[in-house]
């Protein structure tokens, strides 16, 4: 036996409940979706950009950590010294800011060995005089120095490439996933429309049916409508229009026939008194 609901404002709150509800989980999972996406955007533009600044201020602090030392070599001004030790924690800084928890294995063995030779070499600038051969020495070591901060460099941007990469798939995870979402939803909410739809229309169309049966002068064997109950009152209210009809037909033949019985005898002795008039 079909759902039978109770009344008709109940069968449509409840289909419109649940066509509405399908689709209203998916607005709220694709607001919920990109929401995440939003925020790991954000997120991932700001460690973009502070990987981007600070792998390109590397470079011009190694020229000038190299210049302040070239500088302290010629003059011997202890305030040049001073200068390039202070570039260094500047270099120290930003290799923090590019050498994270979550960077790769690779990129942060490279920052600890920079951040060592770095050490190494302002160290071994500030204890030899700045007129020996040890320092003309230590200053060759520049060189790889920004060699290797130039690979650095070349490291972070592949970083910050898969890291954008990452983020274009995400997106185009979600998209996928909410299309797929949608193209599964969809379809159900159109199934449970009809399904609605025919609760409604199939007892209206019982309506009608009995309706043309009373109109055409037969008896519907039944009167039953599966339907709310306001359009099953309207059966059983067929039903009793159709009893008091057929009721009214009995009484009219009932009427009929006592008029023909009535009249009979008179028109009979009439007759007779014609018959008799003529003869």
């Amino acid at each position: 036996m079909l759902f039978r609901p109770r009344s008709l404002l109940q069968l449509v709150v409840i289909s419109f409940v649940l066509v509405l509800t399908p689709l209203a989980a998916l607005l709220i999972q694709a607001m919920q979706a990109l929401e995440n996406v939003s925020m790991k955007g954000r997120l991932a533009t700001h460690e973009i950009v502070s990987l981007a600044k600070s792998s390109q201020s590397l470079p011009e602090i190694v020229l000038d950590m190299e210049h302040s030392a070239r500088q302290y070599q010629v003059l011997g001004d202890p305030k040049l010294k001073g200068i390039f030790q202070v570039t260094e924690s500047r270099f120290n800084a930003d290799l923090k800011g590019i050498c994270k928890e979550k960077t790769s294995e690779k990129l942060v063995l490279l920052c600890k060995k920079l951040a060592s030779n770095a050490g190494v070499l302002i160290d071994t600038l500030s204890e030899v005089p700045y007129d020996s051969d040890g320092y003309e020495k230590a200053l060759l070591d520049f060189e790889m120095l920004s060699k290797h901060t130039q690979q650095l460099v070349q490291e972070t941007q592949q970083l910050i490439q898969q890291q954008s990469e990452q983020l274009a798939a995400d997106a185009a995870s979600v998209k996928s996933t909410l299309l797929w979402q949608g193209v599964s939803l969809v379809p159900l909410s159109i199934a449970m429309s009809v399904l609605f739809t025919f609760l409604i229309i199939r007892p209206i169309q019982r309506l009608e049916e009995i309706i043309q049966q009373l109109g055409s002068g037969q008896e519907p064997q039944k009167f039953d409508v599966y339907g709310p109950r306001e359009l099953n009152n309207l059966g059983e209210k067929l039903q009793w229009l159709q009893t008091r009809l057929q009721a009214l037909e009995d009484q009219k033949l009932r009427f009929i026939r006592q008029m023909s019985h009535e009249l009979k005898t008179p028109l009979a002795s009439l007759r007779e008194g014609a018959d008799l008039m003529e003869e």
